[in-house]
């Protein structure tokens, strides 16, 4: 029997994104569960860490609620091929994952700090070094292990995180950080082949507005 899936999470993009995007590039069907914030304080403590996005799969008549978006992520796209031909290259994807996250992370010390003046440096120090530091990482693995794609000859779970990656922080109101054209041209490439990817363009043409 094959196993139904069930992603829960807000009316946003945020972690859940990445998940959409597998599911999508996959072609495979889901239930996209949009938890509205006021029904959240109800919702919470039947999540297993008490947090969103969670995956429900269900099969044979037993249904599983799995939680955090990376580990999620990563096994749709093993199970789906999305996650390297080889062995060598899963461990670049991974590495890739790692580090994107790592630049994330420096993103939201500069959306979600307390202290004015410390967000406007944290944002500073993300422009300048986060992201031309994850943009040199990016062209080298590329260059020695990819091909127009991040990592082998064919889209991946490595390329769906940098799309998403791009697309939010664009949204998010920092898309000049994609001016610094001799440092960001690659990644910004790259962002424009999966952008032109039919299966990625079916679900930005459908999905619904959000939140955030």
């Amino acid at each position: 029997m094959a196993e139904q899936y069930k992603l829960t999470y807000f009316n946003g993009r945020g972690a859940g994104e990445i998940i959409r995007l597998v599911f999508a590039v996959a072609g495979q069907q889901y239930e996209d569960e949009r938890v509205p914030r006021d029904q959240w304080p109800q919702r919470k403590p039947d999540m297993p860490m008490q947090q969103m996005p969670v995956l429900t799969i269900t099969k044979g008549g037993k249904s599983t609620v799995f939680c955090q978006s990376g580990a999620i992520s990563k096994h749709l796209a093993r199970k789906f091929g999305l996650f390297g031909s080889n062995e060598t290259e899963a461990f670049l994807i991974d590495e890739m994952l790692e580090s994107l996250g790592d630049t994330m992370r420096d993103l939201q010390k500069a959306m979600f700090g307390t202290d004015e003046n410390q967000k406007k440096e944290s944002m500073k120090n993300f422009k300048e070094t986060s992201v031309p530091r994850f943009c040199r990482f990016f062209n080298l693995r590329q260059k020695e292990f990819g091909s127009k794609y991040a990592i082998g000859e064919k889209l991946s779970l490595a390329d769906l995180s940098v799309f998403n990656f791009v697309d939010q922080i664009t949204r998010r109101g920092f898309g000049d950080v994609w001016d610094n054209k001799p440092v960001v041209k690659e990644l910004y490439e790259l962002f424009e082949l999966v952008q032109s990817d039919s299966r990625v363009k079916t679900w930005l043409d459908k999905r619904p507005d959000s939140e955030f």
